[in-house]
């Protein structure tokens, strides 16, 4: 994974000689939140690694912590991705003084790719532990060539906006193929409640997200009430629970999966 999510950077400074260090420059300026985010989702995958290869060593249903461990990655990141994206280029500005603009157009984009980056720490990390070592080093060389390609394809035109659509593409790609695989070996089970009260989320954030741009509140208060509804709204959809972060740090996270889908 280290190796497609960091090629970007390296491809756009080499293509775009003698100016590829300033666009690299400015790509790092949305790629370090990005990083960040992916250094917190990795506490995911070393509380997951251990709980999934015991429940599949002692031939457990590992569908339920799934679920959960899914649930309490996705649901936040979704309401940060549409936050991050609506307030771009604020965010951009608090950050950084030079080529706010050019970073703040690709900046929305870089966190939406995380979504698929979850999906990889997720499903890579249930694959691990059961060994499947073939399929997840074939998609993520893969991954690497549909990421070469396109950048080799989009950074002449697009610069640092191209290698962040690169970037997109290649995340959700690995992500899902991961799901994919993970979906056929232990064999998911459809849940359309869950499916439906998921949807209703996505939506309402969106929409929520958007009347924050409206109101008549400095940008940073906005958002932050943004985040903080978002997550109300998830715990009265039952999406998210302290309850349930609790079970999953005590490696009981199946229990509570199995209450989440009833």
């Amino acid at each position: 994974m280290a190796s497609y999510t960091r090629m970007d950077a390296i491809m756009l400074e080499k293509i775009l000689r003698p100016f590829g260090d300033v666009q690299a420059g400015i790509y790092y300026n949305g790629f370090r939140i990005f990083d960040a985010a992916y250094q917190f989702a990795l506490l995911f995958a070393v509380l997951l690694l251990p709980m999934f290869s015991k429940m599949l060593k002692e031939r457990s249903c590992i569908n339920d912590l799934t679920r959960l461990s899914s649930l309490l990655l996705f649901i936040p990141m979704i309401a940060l991705a549409v936050g991050s994206q609506l307030f771009r280029v604020e965010i951009m500005d608090l950050l950084y003084e030079d080529h706010v603009a050019e970073s703040a157009s690709f900046f929305g984009i870089l966190m939406m790719a995380f979504l698929g980056m979850a999906g990889t720490i997720i499903f890579g990390t249930l694959l691990t532990a059961n060994g499947n070592l073939k399929e997840l080093n074939i998609t993520s060389a893969i991954a690497v060539g549909i990421n070469l390609i396109l950048n080799l394809i989009l950074i002449p035109k697009y610069y640092a906006f191209g290698a962040a659509i690169s970037c997109l593409v290649t995340q959700f790609f690995a992500g899902f193929s991961q799901f994919l695989i993970s979906a056929r070996i232990f064999r998911f089970t459809w849940d359309p409640k869950l499916f439906t009260r998921v949807m209703i989320y996505l939506v309402a954030v969106i929409l929520m997200g958007i009347g924050s741009t409206w109101v008549e509140l400095s940008w940073w208060i906005a958002l932050l009430g943004f985040l903080g509804l978002s997550m109300v709204l998830a715990v009265f959809l039952d999406l998210i629970s302290l309850r349930a972060m609790l079970l999953m740090v005590r490696g009981n996270g199946s229990q509570r999966g199995q209450e989440m889908g009833e």
